[in-house]
């Protein structure tokens, strides 16, 4: 995932416009159009205050976005962090898993529910397991 579309991402499933951005960051809306259009890129400060506008670090902000690294909870997709939390379900996940489930989309969206993500693991692993 790009940082574009992360930020557009974590926008969207608060149900948020660029409009309520803009006034929770104080960030104006066609800067922050051409940040999630991948038309310009963010100073640390910046994705400070973007992070703080989400309730997040900087760290769960940028994890999912490929140049960077470590996922944590705060990072994953909704369904998929509840899946993962779940002491049945989410004990059988492991890291390596959490990672490739973090990266699906389909035609630009993820899945929503804790249960549509175990529907997908289960697939999955039926799939590469044989």
């Amino acid at each position: 995932m790009t940082l574009a579309e992360r930020l557009r991402e974590l926008r969207t499933q608060r149900g948020w416009r660029l409009k309520d951005l803009s006034e929770k960051s104080g960030l104006s809306v066609p800067y922050l159009s051409d940040l999630e259009r991948g038309r310009t890129n963010p100073s640390l400060e910046t994705l400070q205050t973007l992070a703080a506008s989400y309730g997040l670090s900087v760290n769960d902000l940028l994890a999912p976005v490929d140049f960077y690294g470590e996922r944590t909870p705060a990072s994953l997709p909704k369904g998929l962090a509840e899946l993962i939390a779940d002491p049945q379900l989410g004990a059988e996940i492991t890291p390596e898993w959490q990672q490739t489930l973090s990266r699906i989309e389909l035609r630009g969206k993820r899945p929503e529910s804790k249960r549509d993500w175990y529907e997908i693991y289960l697939h999955l692993k039926r799939v590469l397991e044989g």
